[in-house]
């Protein structure tokens, strides 16, 4: 289980953008792990290439999110290839309900699940 430091949310412009702050096992060290969608682009794809790209440490290649699983401590996310699960204790009520708006809108069109845990 990776423990989330912190969450960033970017809602404006162009990019939706939902970032974790994975604490690594290193004292002070922080890795990323992001999810983001570019709806002003996707009518340029072909359609198995739109949805949110997933991508953990910047240096992976990214694959399009499956689902995400909400539990009250717990974020569970599954991609074409991982899934990932975050330790969400140290983030706050406020950026927990901000990460459920923000994912809701990055799932304008469905292309990936929402489920309570």
């Amino acid at each position: 289980m990776k423990k989330v430091s912190f969450i960033n949310i970017e809602d404006e412009g162009i990019d939706l953008i939902l970032s974790f702050a994975v604490s690594d096992s290193e004292l002070f060290s922080i890795e990323s792990l992001i999810l983001m969608r570019t709806p002003i682009y996707e009518p340029l794809l072909d359609d198995h290439e739109r949805g949110v790209a997933v991508s953990f440490k910047n240096h992976e290649q990214s694959s399009l999110l499956k689902s995400v699983a909400l539990g009250t401590d717990i974020v569970e996310i599954t991609d074409q290839k991982n899934k990932y699960i975050m330790d969400m204790k140290r983030v706050d009520k406020e950026e927990l309900n901000a990460l459920e708006e923000i994912l809701k809108k990055m799932n304008f069109d469905n292309r990936f699940t929402i489920v309570r845990i």
